[in-house]
């Protein structure tokens, strides 16, 4: 429903990246999350239990039927099997690219402003290829279950879930206000190495004028990606990489 590229793993941007995307593509929350314990998935755990328990308690009556999240060893959970072919349909390609460019003298790893560079250029072009791979992986792949197996979509369609059976996210809800004051801590909204890695942290004006140009560069993410497939990004990355590391 929601594979996204981050270049943090804050607690947050999983939240509003990931579990929101997911809710607003079906409408409302679903039964149940399964999730490993790392810290990023905090945010949404809790989330999901507080909606859950908000809801009861305005019925009357205590959470019947399962959990809303639970917590499940990185061996159970079933996201993990899909990390194959995010770096089989994905992560391969633009692998190749960047060892290229390390061979050639062009990226050096230690510099923080080419980090820097790289975390701008990399997240627009590996959403596109992630886009198209859970498109593909909908329509196409074929999934084993207990009851009802078949693909996604036809599942999706066969099976809907029934009208206003899902909880939804009350309006004005502030996920962080709540989160804060039931766990007395404060969420960090931002990593605080970015500042280190982007010399235009917080001139706007800059960081707009720099994405526009590569965009001029690629003429669409969807040519970048082609590039970085099928030139190794001769035609267009590397040349943007280049030209971003120049701006001023």
């Amino acid at each position: 429903m929601a594979l996204r590229v981050t270049t943090d793993m804050l607690m947050l941007t999983c939240y509003e990246e990931c579990f929101l995307r997911c809710y607003q593509a079906l409408g409302g929350l679903w039964d149940q999350t399964l999730s490993d314990k790392g810290s990023e998935n905090l945010m949404f755990a809790f989330v999901c239990h507080h909606l859950h328990a908000t809801a009861a308690f305005a019925r009357g009556v205590l959470p019947a039927g399962r959990v809303p999240h639970r917590f499940v060893p990185s061996t159970r959970n079933r996201i993990e099997r899909m990390w194959a072919e995010v770096n089989l349909r994905v992560n391969l390609a633009m692998k190749l690219v960047l060892l290229t460019m390390e061979r050639n003298g062009e990226l050096d790893i230690g510099i923080a402003h080419h980090i820097g560079a790289l975390q701008v250029l990399l997240p627009p072009v590996l959403q596109h290829a992630c886009d198209i791979l859970v498109v593909s992986y909908n329509r196409a792949h074929h999934r084993s279950a207990r009851g009802h197996g078949g693909r996604p979509d036809s599942l999706w369609q066969q099976f809907p879930p029934p009208a206003g059976s899902r909880l939804t996210i009350p309006p004005g809800y502030d996920a962080v206000a709540e989160y804060e004051q039931a766990n007395n801590k404060t969420v960090e909204v931002r990593p605080r190495w970015v500042a280190l890695r982007d010399p235009f942290f917080g001139q706007q004006n800059k960081q707009v004028q720099r994405l526009n140009m590569v965009m001029q560069m690629w003429g669409s993410v969807a040519d970048a990606w082609h590039d970085i497939q099928h030139q190794g990004g001769r035609q267009l990355f590397i040349p943007s990489f280049r030209a971003f590391l120049q701006f001023q």
